[in-house]
């Protein structure tokens, strides 16, 4: 009975391996491309991963607010962590920060978010070596 007993928690105890429960890297390099919020301009944008990691710029200061931080994505969410200090004269929800959802075709990524009825979007394309 013990021995049952010590075998259950074991199992119970360890953590299974699942590769569904794993953040996946997307593909390396620099991403060009735009984003635009409903009703605003678009901006041109460069995003650069390395690892699970991102930098990136606009070329109009602060829409987006690129700066640099960590990402993960599960199936067709991306989140990305921003690690920047930023000043407080500009609308923080241009961040590149928190969860996108994501779609995936060849090398462009798409990932967007909608808050009430302002939705942003980026699309970018994996730039030629």
């Amino acid at each position: 009975m013990i021995t049952c007993l010590i075998v259950l928690f074991i199992l119970f105890a360890c953590k299974k391996n699942d590769d569904n429960d794993k953040a996946a890297i997307l593909p390396e390099g620099m991403y060009i491309g735009t984003f635009h919020r409903t009703g605003m301009d678009t901006s041109v944008v460069t995003l650069i991963l390395d690892g699970n990691k991102y930098n990136g710029f606009s070329d109009y200061k602060l829409y987006p607010a690129i700066c640099h931080g960590s990402y993960e994505y599960y199936d067709n969410t991306i989140r990305f962590t921003d690690s920047c200090s930023w000043t407080a004269n500009f609308d923080w929800t241009l961040i590149l920060n928190g969860p996108y959802t994501l779609t995936r075709n060849n090398n462009e990524l798409r990932f967007s978010r909608t808050n009430a009825n302002i939705t942003d979007e980026y699309v970018l394309r994996k730039a030629p070596r």
